[in-house]
């Protein structure tokens, strides 16, 4: 007979060793799963399933703590209807808040006998496991409502381990989500930077550091590549007669102007300095290089200068154009739309003046 009741007891102890082993090993692949997964929603959703999971409890949430309002919130569940999710706890409220103010689990086997139940919940008689994540960042919940139903000592520290290994997952994700954001944040910033560092300050177009680049660019292609150096007609004596700040405004309108007719894939706008405008025409002859200078003049000449000043009734501009086969020197480019528009000025200002660079295209 007390043989029998040692078999018994043996058999009994193998079984619940057994149950202990597939527990822990399911725990070891559950921690794993968690760890690899970086997003802090997805990570958030697999704690629940899987505590749910490992417990047989029919659902399971988790509460996170916002110390901004001092409020835990009911972040995700697991078979729990959608309108649960945002429920906010005070500290020490139900279950779920004293375990978070006491810094342990309760093993609650009937929650509507529970000294400290919420009365959103009162007539609810489910066994209730709730048990802190570490570094109070919240609290895990899993409840069964069967009949009977008692969460053993095994389930308790089975949960608490699992608690730990969830709180080095959304530490993980949320670190990981942190260091994302500040990739992209830092990454927006070098690419306003370098925009910046290439941009005129006073007219938004690329600057003379932008354009020479740009214009090396260009001049290494086997292609048209044309040149329009534009200069502003007597722009010191509208700078004496009506302020700097009027002349600042002409740039800004010229500009703008200069960029509208010169608009269009690899073209580039640019303020060299001064009172100075270059523009770069990839894959433009020198025929469509002067259709563009002539669409500037004109679009000058109806502009509204006396929105600037009422005594303002023009400005204008001289332009040098440069074309030439690519691949080519740059230098020789700039070099000669520059003497181009010298002519321009020389020959009376508000004119166009072209010029062909012969002989400087580059071999390999």
């Amino acid at each position: 007979m007390g043989i029998h009741r040692d078999l018994s007891t043996l058999r009994q102890t193998e079984a619940q060793l057994r149950q202990r082993v597939a527990q822990l090993e399911a725990l070891y692949l559950t921690t794993l799963e968690l760890t690899q997964q970086l997003g802090t929603e997805e990570v958030l959703q697999a704690i629940v399933e899987r505590a749910a999971k490992l417990l047989n409890g029919v659902t399971a949430a988790l509460y996170l703590y916002v110390p901004e309002e001092d409020v835990l919130i009911l972040k995700v569940g697991y078979s729990l209807g959608p309108e649960r999710l945002g429920f906010t706890l005070r500290p020490c409220e139900g279950a779920v808040g004293q375990a978070w103010v006491r810094g342990e689990t309760l093993n609650i086997p009937n929650y509507a006998q529970f000294a400290h139940r919420h009365p959103a919940f009162a007539g609810s008689n489910a066994a209730v496991l709730v048990t802190p994540l570490r570094g109070r960042q919240g609290v895990i919940e899993v409840t069964d409502a069967a009949v009977g139903r008692v969460f053993s000592p095994q389930d308790i520290s089975l949960l608490e381990l699992f608690a730990h290994y969830a709180t080095i997952a959304i530490t993980q994700a949320r670190l990981f989500e942190e260091t994302r954001q500040t990739a992209e944040a830092l990454q927006r910033a070098n690419e306003e930077l370098a925009k910046l560092a290439g941009t005129d300050a006073l007219t938004g177009l690329a600057n003379r550091r932008a354009f020479m680049a740009f214009l090396a660019a260009e001049a290494r292609i086997a292609r048209p590549l044309s040149l329009l150096a534009i200069d502003v007609d007597h722009f010191k004596a509208i700078n004496d007669r009506f302020g700097h700040l009027v002349g600042d405004a002409c740039l800004k309108m010229i500009g703008s102007i200069v960029a509208e007719q010169a608009s269009g894939h690899r073209r580039l706008v640019s303020r060299i300095g001064g009172e100075e405008f270059g523009v770069v025409l990839g894959g433009a002859s020198l025929a469509d290089a002067h259709r563009i200078g002539t669409a500037i003049r004109a679009a000058l000449a109806r502009a509204p200068w006396r929105s600037l000043h009422p005594e303002m009734d023009r400005a204008t501009v001289s332009i040098g154009l440069c074309a030439a086969e690519g691949p080519v020197d740059e230098d020789m480019l700039y070099g000669c739309a520059d003497e181009a528009l010298y002519a321009a000025k020389r020959n009376g200002r508000d004119r166009i003046e072209s010029r062909p660079l012969a002989g400087a295209r580059l071999t390999a």
